[in-house]
């Protein structure tokens, strides 16, 4: 399985971001609106917060805006898709 991380923008000034990882991880990085992140397969990992919080498959996590978080994959085989308004 590569790492696939894709960006698509739509309507309303929102992005898709559709990431399939086995070694992929986000930098620390803060969104300044709400962000819905919704985990299709495998475990995502978010350091948030000074903690390690973990979203299995079949559950949505939403960073608290303008907080930094860095979300990776704890295992191999995670697909997660993550809905944001576009940033300037």
């Amino acid at each position: 399985m590569e790492d696939v991380v894709e960006h698509r923008y739509g309507a309303d000034e929102l992005r898709l971001v559709t990431a399939s990882f086995r070694t992929h991880h986000f930098v620390p990085h803060a969104h300044s609106d709400y962000a819905i992140a919704a985990v299709e397969r495998g475990v995502e990992a978010v350091r948030y917060r000074g903690a390690t919080e973990y979203a299995p498959a079949c559950s949505c996590s939403t960073p608290t805006p303008s907080t930094p978080a860095a979300p990776r994959s704890p295992k191999a085989g995670t697909t997660a898709c993550t809905t944001c308004p576009r940033q300037s």
